[in-house]
């Protein structure tokens, strides 16, 4: 039952097969031995209790209860209120994992063998913070919402009853559990409500969701000149005279077509184990030619970030330039990008936000990158990165520029298009509607929640066909 738990969890939503994720199951425990799997287990506590209680503000009762429920109980970690760190002991050969929280920062798991005497060393910058108190600033860019009437084409009955169908666990797929739903029709909340125990400001992991940040990201030094997608990637470790992986492009890795050897997730070591994206994510060796296939990987995402680190060139810069230049722009004041022990962005997944923020950072995308008047995605980065990835020819959803393509089931207005992250993550686009839909969840692991439907039943709610 172990083994069918935890790495059900490293299926994305779409398209990680069984298959890869046993092979990355293997993979660890051949490298680590008998104390691979507790250490997985403990390293996926530990990220999530950290966060749960120093993030976003949660209790562990309530944390073991949502975020963690399923998980073996033993061993039950131990939260270091004082020093802001979790424990979490899982081998008789090893010292217990280290979880450490850093203001601004969020959380960082310490590779195995450390012990909190290491916290100290690992980086860490302050984070400049936007201006003004958010509960007195007028949405979007603040939490006070406006006393506007609602567009006279919405069906205001009909969106509270899709509201609450979204959380009654059977509509939208059997046994799901919705944690939040913020839909924002003509730059206004229409609906938005919250599970027992989350709220506004509560942050939660996004997944594989937060590979669209990057994507924004990537776009927005792309408009500063630093990177271009048409040419090689530059990853320093790709820089041999006949290393075959430096004519990986930008693009290549935007679309999921590096041609990288990958087994599933291929980030287990990242995510759970304290390895750091220099070390795992840039040693992969090519197993086709990039370009040439589609296959989804973290490291492909990770990748990405670890050539926006190269391309600013200091650490300090690197470290605040997702707050600087486009969190706080877009009032994402809640949003907290993790990192490994070596500094690098876990931007593939491991990032807490919340349901606002979500619907702030699609409603970017919704008018075309401008905000408020300020152009803070170059012209143009939006719809090119709903451009069709070249290499995807394989059944099912299609996959842009690290977004999913979402209008193939009848219904879904033409164009529409999602981040989506693994137990039910999705902040989703209708372009040329206004319309931006948030959906947070801790689905279980075998659930999928039916966002192409809840998307249908909104639209139709708002005029929208």
């Amino acid at each position: 039952m172990y083994n069918n738990f935890f790495y059900a969890t490293l299926l994305t939503c779409f398209c990680v097969t069984a298959f890869a994720a046993e092979q990355n199951r293997v993979h660890i425990a051949s490298s680590l031995g008998e104390a691979g799997e507790a250490a997985v287990n403990a390293g996926f506590k530990g990220v999530f209790t950290c966060s749960g209680i120093f993030v976003a503000g949660r209790t562990l009762e309530q944390v073991l209860q949502h975020e963690l429920q399923g998980v073996p109980e033993e061993p039950v970690p131990i939260v270091n209120y004082d020093g802001k760190y979790v424990s979490v002991p899982f081998s008789d050969l090893f010292p217990a994992k280290i979880h450490a929280y850093r203001k601004g920062m969020g959380c960082t798991t310490l590779p195995i063998g450390s012990t909190t005497a290491d916290i100290v060393n690992l980086p860490y910058v302050e984070q400049p913070q936007a201006p003004g108190n958010p509960e007195e600033i007028l949405w979007p860019m603040g939490d006070k919402l406006p006393d506007i009437d609602v567009p006279a084409e919405v069906d205001v009955e009909q969106v509270k009853a899709i509201v609450q169908r979204a959380f009654d666990g059977e509509t939208y797929g059997n046994e799901n559990k919705t944690i939040a739903l913020v839909i924002v029709y003509k730059g206004q909340i229409i609906g938005e409500a919250y599970a027992h125990g989350f709220g506004i400001h509560t942050q939660y992991r996004t997944w594989s969701a937060a590979k669209s940040i990057a994507s924004a990201l990537i776009g927005i030094l792309t408009g500063q000149g630093k990177l271009d997608v048409k040419a090689p990637a530059p990853i320093p470790e790709w820089q041999g005279e006949a290393d075959p992986r430096k004519l990986i492009t930008v693009e290549n890795l935007l679309e999921m077509s590096s041609g990288l050897e990958t087994g599933g997730s291929n980030s287990d070591g990242i995510y759970w184990l304290g390895r750091a994206v220099t070390q795992d994510a840039t040693a992969a060796p090519l197993e086709v030619s990039p370009g040439s296939r589609w296959k989804y990987s973290n490291n492909d995402t990770l990748l990405l970030m670890r050539a926006a680190r190269h391309v600013i060139g200091n650490d300090f810069a690197y470290l605040t330039f997702p707050r600087r230049e486009l969190f706080n722009k877009i009032g994402m004041r809640d949003t907290y990008p993790e990192i490994d022990h070596d500094g690098n962005f876990i931007f593939s997944s491991q990032v807490f936000t919340t349901a606002r923020d979500l619907a702030r950072f699609a409603l970017l995308f919704s008018r075309d990158g401008v905000w408020l008047g300020e152009r803070i995605l170059p012209e143009g980065w939006v719809d090119y990165s709903v451009q069709p990835a070249a290499a995807k020819k394989v059944p099912g959803r299609g996959y842009a520029k690290q977004w999913w393509l979402l209008d193939s089931k009848p219904g879904v207005p033409e164009g529409t298009y999602t981040a989506a992250g693994a137990r039910g993550q999705y902040a989703t686009v209708v372009p040329g509607h206004d319309l931006v839909i948030v959906r947070r969840g801790i689905d279980p692991f075998t659930v999928r929640f039916d966002q192409e439907q809840l998307v249908v039943d909104i639209a139709h709610a708002v005029g929208v066909e």
